[in-house]
């Protein structure tokens, strides 16, 4: 059966959605590894006095600190797999453009942190809500993050910015690096969001502009 634009545009969320799980399962990994490499020295200290050896308090005290600071940072990380799991809950709903944006700045920082960039997020306005097709706006914005990334020196930084244009929302990415991204990804998922990307001037860089209240369907959709 041939695919309808939608079916595409689902297909590229969820790729998306899979790289989003792929690099979160890493970081927790990595932290339950720390745990158990701390655990185990814990229970070395532990058995000293068995050994002979006297029980140091303040060392104990400060393992089980890290221990604790670890599994914060286990549990922000599944929050926030959580918070972009619940954006499937309805096809259509409403997100606020700065927590969007703050969540998959939050689900890139491995990648951006592996090339040393610096994901910045530019001065805070006013609440803006988007009608949309939440998955869907996620999905671009990761994809977006992911080419301005790209194109970033590495050590650099990449600086986004959120601008309200009345009936549309506009997300500008700007980056040190001579590089230009290929504006082509994903526009299968564009088209469901309505959205756009154009090249930004002066200074580089490249914006995704979406309606605020999007028709939320795909080409050819009944909605």
């Amino acid at each position: 059966m041939e695919q309808t634009p939608l079916d595409e545009a689902c297909d590229r969320a969820l790729a998306i959605v899979g790289k989003v799980i792929a690099g979160v399962t890493h970081e927790v990994k990595n932290k339950l590894a720390i745990l158990q490499e701390q655990g185990c020295f814990m229970g070395d200290l532990a058995r000293k006095p068995a050994q002979g050896g006297t029980l140091d308090p303040e060392k104990i005290d400060r393992l089980a600190g890290m221990l604790v600071q670890r599994v914060k940072e286990a549990d922000g990380i599944i929050k926030r797999l959580n918070a972009f799991a619940h954006s499937t809950d309805r096809p259509r709903g409403c997100m606020e453009a700065r927590e969007a944006l703050n969540l998959m700045m939050e689900m890139y920082r491995r990648p951006a942190d592996m090339k040393m960039v610096k994901l910045l997020a530019e001065s805070r306005e006013k609440s803006i809500n988007i009608e949309t097709r939440p998955l869907f706006l996620l999905a671009a914005l990761f994809s977006c993050l992911e080419a301005a990334v790209t194109c970033a020196s590495q050590g650099g930084e990449v600086r986004i910015g959120v601008v309200d244009e009345g009936t549309r929302v506009r997300f500008d990415f700007r980056w040190e690096g001579n590089e230009e991204p290929d504006l082509s990804f994903n526009p299968e998922v564009l088209a469901v969001l309505e959205g756009r990307l154009g090249a930004l001037n002066p200074g580089g860089g490249f914006s995704l502009t979406v309606p605020t209240r999007s028709r939320c369907g795909a080409p050819g959709e009944n909605i």
